[in-house]
């Protein structure tokens, strides 16, 4: 939940991804396994929210319940500093302490195998994201650079990332087009490096998210053959919903979760 709810207008814990979770129990109905298949999460509510609606909570829980050593460390301040948590006017929900969902996130992660390094590289991993939105862009010539504020950001990026700061700045900047018989690189425009920016952004996010869901599978998953067992199935998605600019993927979305309703 921490990595796939949010708090949108309708609810404060909304699921914003599909799941398809099976139960598996054995001939005397004690349980014996799980496992999750994940789809659709909402890749574009990290980069921008409607207005009232927040990022993921794993972002607020980190910046707002972590302890001082960690946010110093990934060099976390508040909310309103980063571009991916401050566009919708909310960063904050009534009746959640930021600080006992983080500790209670670090306690799951923990249960599953990844307390320590694994829950510090993931940590690293979601900082990373947020010091990504907040590299800017001014025209340069026939395409763009990066601003001096976007550049220390993309400096704490690329620590947390382990990537060369001047290759991923160069990577987002210029497109690379390959033909049949040539490769070039285009220069990018302000607005295009930003549409780069946010599509690493929202990549970054959905693969450490399906990591995650792999990482529980393998904690929830069962010693005995799934041939040998009962199982109860259960398949959760999240409504259909017209924000004030619908974008493909809400979309796809919203189509996916039509054809849904109609099989089940």
């Amino acid at each position: 939940e921490a990595f796939g709810n949010a708090k949108t207008l309708r609810n404060n814990n909304s699921s914003r991804f599909g799941k398809y979770v099976q139960m598996t129990f054995d001939a005397y109905g004690m349980p014996r396994g799980g496992n999750i298949r994940n789809y659709l999460l909402e890749k574009s509510r990290v980069v921008h929210q409607s207005r009232g609606e927040r990022n993921f909570h794993v972002f607020y829980q980190l910046v707002l319940g972590s302890g001082d050593g960690v946010r110093k460390a990934l060099k976390l301040t508040t909310p309103k500093d980063f571009h991916y948590l401050n566009v919708s006017g909310c960063t904050t929900v009534d009746g959640i302490v930021e600080s006992d969902e983080y500790a209670e996130l670090c306690e799951a992660l923990a249960m599953v195998g990844l307390g320590g390094k694994p829950t510090e590289a993931i940590f690293k991993t979601v900082a990373a994201v947020l010091h990504l939105g907040n590299i800017d862009f001014v025209e340069h010539g026939q395409g763009s650079r990066i601003t001096a504020a976007g550049e220390a950001a993309l400096a704490i990026a690329c620590t947390q990332l382990g990537l060369d700061p001047a290759l991923l700045a160069h990577a987002i900047c210029f497109r690379h087009i390959k033909t049949r018989d040539e490769e070039f690189e285009v220069p990018q425009n302000p607005l295009q490096a930003s549409v780069a920016r946010d599509a690493l952004s929202k990549s970054i996010y959905a693969r450490l998210f399906d990591w995650l869901v792999s990482c529980v599978n393998d904690a929830l998953a069962g010693e005995e053959s799934s041939t040998d067992l009962l199982s109860i199935n259960v398949l959760d998605i999240y409504g259909f919903e017209v924000f004030d600019n619908n974008g493909f993927e809400q979309f796809l979305i919203n189509y996916v979760n039509e054809k849904l309703q109609q099989i089940f």
